[in-house]
């Protein structure tokens, strides 16, 4: 099974990738990646690996679903549900979590990082990620965020695609 070909044929990606641009670069910039208007920019991807390629599009694809696809009204910011679960502010964790409420600690890092991580690590890593909320009621109502706003057909649930590059 091609994580590529599951992730773009999931009943909740198909549809949100037809605004979506992908620029890569052969070249280094000062950062590996960007995600602006629109556009994911990879640079210097012929020295990443097949995983860390992918793994890096799937982070910078999440910011895209983050600022674009969820619900943002006059009155409600579905992105809101999610940072509010960890974060007092952008950059200010609430103070009684530790770090096993994260992904990664990249994902601490602020709350867009977060939100981009987790979404990355719901999808290559579910088996792992469902382990871990056992253990982390924050890092439950995260998995159940995901799994709700973004996957309610239930795909990559059990999924593990950390062996990519084989």
């Amino acid at each position: 099974t091609n994580p590529l070909n599951i992730f773009f044929n999931s009943k909740n990606i198909v549809d949100k990738i037809n605004d979506l641009k992908v620029e890569l670069h052969k070249n280094k910039n000062n950062v590996r990646w960007k995600m602006k208007d629109h556009t994911v920019k990879l640079f210097w991807v012929k020295h990443y690996s097949v995983s860390e390629s992918f793994s890096v599009w799937l982070h910078e694809f999440g910011h895209f679903i983050d600022l674009y696809f969820l619900e943002k009204t006059v009155f409600n910011d579905l992105s809101d549900y999610f940072y509010n679960i960890s974060w007092e502010s952008t950059k200010v964790i609430k103070a009684w979590l530790k770090e096993s409420d994260f992904v990664s600690g990249y994902a601490m890092t602020n709350k867009y990082e977060d939100f981009a991580e987790t979404f990355t690590y719901f999808i290559l890593h579910n088996s792992d990620f469902l382990e871990k909320t056992k253990s982390s009621e924050i890092l439950k109502l995260k998995y159940d965020f995901i799994s709700k706003y973004l996957f309610r057909y239930e795909e990559f649930t059990w999924s593990d695609f950390s062996d990519l590059n084989k």
